[in-house]
């Protein structure tokens, strides 16, 4: 995601160019996957054999085969933007907003993420938070 963001580019406009867009990252995030699986098993190896003998390890992980090609849904308009699922609400494409507020209901930080539950965006937005806070503000007279 990180690289993403220093890549950033404008969104085609033609649908031809989107479609490759989507592609690429359907197959971008396949592999990724596929990484990440690799170095489970790898840690779980050597996990395995550095043990001491007689050393619960508990279950060893299931085999897992990657799909031959990209699994999912992504919107071709707005790649970045994922469905977020909330209790009692319809999936909706979109992304996590987190705003700080004053008393006064002044916003003096705001965050944006593409993860739908909440939890772990409370540190993040309270760090922007005192980023602003802590600038000076030109003083108008």
């Amino acid at each position: 995601m990180q690289l993403r963001e220093q890549d950033a580019k404008p969104i085609a406009r033609s649908r031809a160019e989107r479609l490759l867009e989507t592609l690429h990252r359907l197959e971008e995030n396949r592999q990724v996957e596929i990484q990440a699986n690799d170095a489970y098993e790898k840690w779980w190896a050597e996990r395995r054999a550095g043990s001491v003998p007689g050393q619960k390890l508990g279950m060893p992980p299931k085999p897992v085969t990657p799909p031959g090609e990209p699994e999912g849904v992504m919107n071709k308009t707005d790649h970045d933007s994922r469905m977020m699922r909330t209790q009692g609400q319809p999936t909706v494409q979109g992304y996590n907003a987190q705003a700080a507020v004053t008393r006064g209901q002044i916003i003096v930080a705001a965050e944006i993420a593409v993860e739908s539950p909440d939890f772990g965006h409370l540190e993040p937005a309270v760090r922007a938070a005192l980023r602003e806070l802590n600038l000076e503000a030109p003083v108008r007279v």
